[in-house]
């Protein structure tokens, strides 16, 4: 009988045995005290030990040095400094898992009868244990899900108890609860995007989220890029004014786009409009790379329309130098428009403009700091959480790209062991069903899931 052990499998090792030479189960450890009269002893309880499993080794080689390399790799393969605690898999029991670690010294012997090396054939005998400190092997997991009250029904088989975990995706008021199997009974509050994870096994009964890290590309489409759709403008001080808006066509480039303000006229104030159209409950965050054919101040706003000033939030003023670039950030802390208008944006405004003046806009980048909804109104990707759109080219090539938040796990918010009105540890040894309802709010989506032990 072979076995697994992390990584390594016995059977991959041409001449190589190891054989089980008994199959341990239930290792039972009583506790008992002594009677002060009498007979017998007294019973407190019984609990399950680590288990050892020996395994008698036998190695074939054509040589002795083929033999003896094959016993270093397989002192490699189970060295317990290099791997520690792995899963462990005996042959006869494919499909569960243990986790198991070396435990005693391989003595390898040579064989008395089978040892011609000059005929081609060597051959080692020893013994090995591996001990599985858990003694309970563990099947893969059985998972069942709803998007309704209901009952779910696990499929796990074992010979001793498991314990299921149940999660709960909804939104529940302090005096609306969770209900499985009439048994345990917890309440909220429990809102949009929160999961209640109830881990029976454990014991651990608390509120997650999803967290988030690394952006993940996932489209280079220009097609996309809103300031592609025309959502460019400008507005002047003064109607005897005006400004010139160019948006020059790279065709030439790779039909890229660049994003190019011109002043023309008499001198005169004038705003430089940066903007798409965005969901005003998004919260966004907004930075540009701006670059100036001459010195000068530009003192910016944001507003929840471009075309208005009301509302609008005073930022930090930037100063640009002649042909240096320079980048523009407004944090997502101040970008809250507070009308339903789709035309809030940033604006620059330069008291001093002159004729000729340009004001190059490149490497744009509007990012949704909102787990709501999307970056840009009617995109397709409205659904998608944490989207942003972002210009990565120089300033004749800014092609768009779309990258997605990345959900790399979850996070503890807090623990709900105190909001139990009813409870009951639920365990099961077959199959398995449980029924999930809820007093009153919204159900979004349930699951169970379990992996049943053997021993």
């Amino acid at each position: 009988m072979s076995f697994k052990l992390g990584a390594f499998d016995t059977d991959s090792i041409e001449g190589f045995k190891a054989i089980l030479k008994a199959w341990p189960a239930l290792p039972v450890e009583v506790q008992l005290d002594d009677l002060p009269a009498g007979d017998g002893a007294l019973y407190y309880q019984t609990t399950m030990t680590s288990t050892e499993w020996t395994f008698r080794l036998e190695l074939t080689g054509s040589d002795v040095h083929d033999v003896l390399a094959k016993a270093d790799s397989i002192s490699r393969a189970l060295n317990p400094l290099l791997g520690g605690l792995l899963p462990f898999t005996p042959n006869a029991a494919d499909g569960w898992e243990w986790q198991g670690v070396l435990s005693s010294a391989i003595e390898w012997e040579r064989d008395s009868v089978l040892w011609f090396s000059d005929q081609g054939v060597s051959r080692l005998a020893g013994e090995a244990t591996v001990t599985t400190p858990n003694p309970y092997g563990y099947a893969p997991v059985s998972r069942a899900e709803t998007a309704a009250p209901g009952a779910l029904v696990l499929e796990a088989e074992g010979n001793t108890s498991y314990y299921p975990t149940v999660e709960f995706e909804g939104v529940l008021s302090s005096t609306q609860a969770l209900i499985v199997n009439d048994a345990v009974e917890i309440s909220g509050p429990l809102i949009e995007g929160q999961i209640l994870v109830l881990d029976f096994n454990s014991l651990d009964f608390a509120v997650y989220q999803q967290s988030y890290s690394a952006w993940s590309e996932n489209r280079r489409n220009y097609a996309a890029d809103p300031f592609a759709r025309g959502a460019i403008t400008a507005f002047t001080e003064a109607s005897s004014t005006s400004i010139t808006v160019t948006k020059e066509d790279g065709s030439a480039l790779g039909e890229d786009y660049m994003i190019r303000w011109t002043a023309s006229g008499s001198v005169a104030a004038r705003r430089h409009a940066i903007y798409a159209r965005f969901p005003v409950r998004t919260r966004m965050g907004i930075s540009v790379k701006l670059m100036s054919n001459r010195t000068r101040t530009l003192t910016a706003q944001f507003r929840p329309s471009i075309s208005t000033s009301s509302g609008a939030v005073t930022l930090p003023s930037i100063t640009l130098q002649a042909g240096v670039p320079a980048v523009y950030t407004v944090e997502s802390s101040v970008l809250s428009p507070a009308s339903s208008n789709s035309t809030a944006g940033l604006v620059f405004v330069d008291s001093a403009e002159q004729p000729g003046d340009t004001l190059d806009a490149t490497a744009v980048l509007v990012e949704a700091g909102s787990l709501q909804g999307p970056v840009f109104d009617g995109d397709s990707t409205d659904a998608d959480p944490l989207v942003r759109y972002q210009w990565v080219g120089t300033q004749f090539n800014s092609p768009s790209v779309r990258q997605t938040r990345v959900a790399d796990g979850r996070e503890k918010v807090l623990n709900v062991a105190d909001r139990f009105k009813r409870f009951q540890r639920l365990q099961g040894i077959d199959n398995m069903s449980l029924d999930i309802d809820i007093t009153d709010g919204t159900f979004t989506r349930a699951v169970a899931s379990v992996r049943a032990r053997r021993i």
